[in-house]
Order: structure tokens, then sequence, then C-alpha cells
């Protein structure tokens, strides 16, 4: 074989960053897909907090109903996005994908103002995850490694 042979992007070792940012990021669609699959047992308890407070007690049953329902189908979409959406793109990523790097980088973006407008222990820390992985994916080593990837263009 060739130096070029022995060089070509299906024959290059993944970086470490990359190895590990792409569990993390499995990691964090597990965590988002649980979550997604929880919340909905929740109904009662968001039901009773809602109620309680100045803004639930200004509500009809039928508002009521909305708000909760909103409150839980929100979120829910949203953590199967990050599951589903987070999954595969760190298999891309791994495969040497630029794309998937960057968007990871943009689904950790609308994470992090996720989070802002809902702020949960568990939403904090997976997002506090995918903030890890996105730096470990821009790191030296994975750029040169997503650049021998590069598809050249003709």
């Amino acid at each position: 074989m060739t130096s070029t042979e022995d060089s070509s992007p299906a024959t290059l070792p993944v970086p470490t960053e990359v190895r590990a940012a792409y569990w993390i990021w499995i990691v964090v669609a597990v965590v988002s897909g649980a979550s997604a699959l929880f919340l909905p047992t929740q109904r009662a308890v968001l039901e009773q907090a809602i109620r309680e407070s100045d803004f639930g007690r200004t509500l009809t049953p039928e508002q009521l109903d909305v708000v909760v329902t909103t409150n839980i189908v929100v979120p829910v979409v949203f953590y199967l996005l990050i599951a589903v959406l987070g999954a595969f793109f760190a298999f891309q990523a791994r495969r040497g994908r630029n794309w998937a790097r960057i968007s990871l980088a943009a689904l950790t973006v609308l994470s992090i103002l996720y989070v802002f407008g809902n702020r949960s222990v568990i939403g904090l820390a997976v997002t506090f995850l995918a903030v890890v992985a996105v730096v470990l994916l821009f790191m030296g080593k994975p750029n040169a490694f997503y650049l021998a990837h590069k598809r050249p263009k003709f």
C-alpha cells in the first residue's frame, strides 16, 4: 500500500475527543428520551402546581387543561427531538461528517435557549453535557479529523 492509501479518511483513527463526544451525546439522547417518556406521568403534579399558582387561580378548568397539556407536549417534543437528532448527528459526527458536528453545535444552542425558559435540573445537566461534547468536537485533533474527511468539490 502507498502512504496515501494508509491515510485515507476511512482508515484514519477516530480521535479520542470525537469518541468521547459521541458517547456523551448518546447519554444526552438516552436521558432526553427517558425524560420525554417520564414527563407525561407527572401530569397530576404539574396540574396541581399550576392550579395553586397565582396564574392558575384565574383559569377555567378548560384553560387549565390546555396550559397543563401544553406544558407537557412542548417539552416532550423537544426532548424527543434532542434524543433522535442528537443520536443521529453523533453517529454521523463519529463517521467524520463535519455537517453533523455543526448540527450538534446548533442543537446545543437550541438546548441552551430552551433551558433558559425551562430551568430543570435534568435539563441543565443534559445541556452542560451537550456543551462539553460540542467543545470536544471542535478541538485540534477533531478539527484535523474532519478536515481529512472533507470531500473534494468538483
